[in-house]
């Protein structure tokens, strides 16, 4: 729970650091945070698997007027405002961003407009996700740009190569 609470803290400080207004979006029955996002908007997650709790985020981001959508997730110890500004700047040029993860998925993934099949029928948490992603991207023709690969926080292992950055 203290890692968890950690990684949140980090990611709701970046997110604040942006001036950006913030959608959060919470696991079925989970109780709002106490963090530092006073206006925030928070929701629950809708769908049946990741793919589609994503897609229906960024749907309701965009159906609330939102032109240029970030979803991040809070597992990411090096988020900072700076990394959500250059994905905000890569949006104002470009249909999409996306933040690579080490492990062959991404942190971030941000968008210009609602596009379904990054989310359909994917091979969530494998090393394939950012490959694939990179690919739907291709045959629908977005251009898009990327941020430096990182770390993020999916199991001990990853947990233990965070720990050890910060002897």
């Amino acid at each position: 729970l203290a890692v968890y609470r950690e990684l949140l803290d980090i990611t709701t400080k970046a997110m604040a650091g942006t001036g950006a207004r913030s959608l959060c979006f919470l696991a079925d029955g989970a109780v709002i945070p106490e963090v530092g996002l006073p206006d925030a908007t928070w929701h629950h997650q809708q769908g049946n698997d990741l793919g589609e709790r994503m897609h229906r985020a960024f749907q309701k981001a965009f159906d609330a007027g939102h032109d240029r959508v970030l979803l991040i997730g809070s597992d990411l110890p090096h988020m900072r405002p700076e990394l959500l500004e250059r994905a905000f700047g890569v949006l104002a040029e470009r249909d999409a961003v996306l933040g690579p993860a080490l492990d062959g998925g991404y942190y971030l993934l941000g968008l210009k407009r609602p596009h379904p099949l990054l989310f359909n029928d994917m091979p969530w948490s494998t090393d394939r996700v950012l490959a694939l992603s990179r690919e739907r991207l291709q045959a629908a023709g977005s251009n898009w740009g990327e941020l430096e690969a990182l770390r993020d926080v999916d199991d001990g292992d990853d947990l233990a190569a965070w720990e050890a950055e910060h002897r």
